[in-house]
């Protein structure tokens, strides 16, 4: 197992099994940054559903190699996902409108302090998080959009700021502080910045 370094590591899935990917990012929390570590996407082939138990087993490898204790997952499939990754703390992600809210907007907090590295070469990544926008809804409070492009919703978009969630929740302290990352996100009055 490689050896990657002396920080913490969090982590957030998004499962989809038939027609949507599900989606797997590492974040590491190492000198008061938190970095993406990995981001992994598996997509079912058409007519060909994924495998939930060879997904939990693919996630549960690279959530060993990174020396992962806790994952996020959302409500979806979570009682699937703690029986698929029993040796980790599962936790599940604030649901409902509200709740997927409260986990964008930390991450896209996050990411406009600077406090997150993205590396260039996660370019869905990257492309999912521009994606994501938001619309007020009738009773004032924010609902989440992560449109639908060529069968896909955003998968790693959700898991990556499940990821930074659960960093933040569960991390060294409440805030982080170091130089721009890697990859910063412009932002406009729709979007959320991710």
């Amino acid at each position: 197992i490689p050896n990657f370094g002396s920080g913490t590591s969090y982590a957030c899935i998004d499962t989809g099994f038939k027609r949507n990917a599900s989606g797997l990012v590492i974040l590491r929390w190492d000198d008061n940054r938190i970095t993406t570590a990995e981001v992994l996407k598996l997509v079912p082939e058409k007519g060909k559903p994924l495998k939930p138990s060879a997904v939990f087993a693919k996630f549960a490898e690279r959530l060993r190699a990174h020396k992962v204790r806790s994952v996020a997952a959302d409500q979806h499939y979570i009682e699937a996902a703690k029986e698929g990754l029993e040796e980790f703390n599962v936790v599940e992600l604030p649901g409902g409108p509200t709740g997927k809210a409260d986990v964008y907007t930390r991450a896209r907090d996050a990411m406009r302090e600077h406090n997150v590295d993205i590396p260039s070469s996660a370019k869905d990544l990257i492309r999912q998080l521009k994606q994501v926008s938001y619309k007020l809804t009738t009773g004032g409070s924010i609902q989440i959009v992560s449109p639908v492009i060529n069968g896909q919703h955003g998968d790693e978009a959700s898991a990556f700021a499940g990821a930074v969630w659960l960093a933040i929740e569960r991390g060294p302290g409440s805030r982080v502080a170091a130089p721009p990352p890697v990859y910063s996100t412009p932002f406009d009055d729709q979007s959320l910045g991710l």
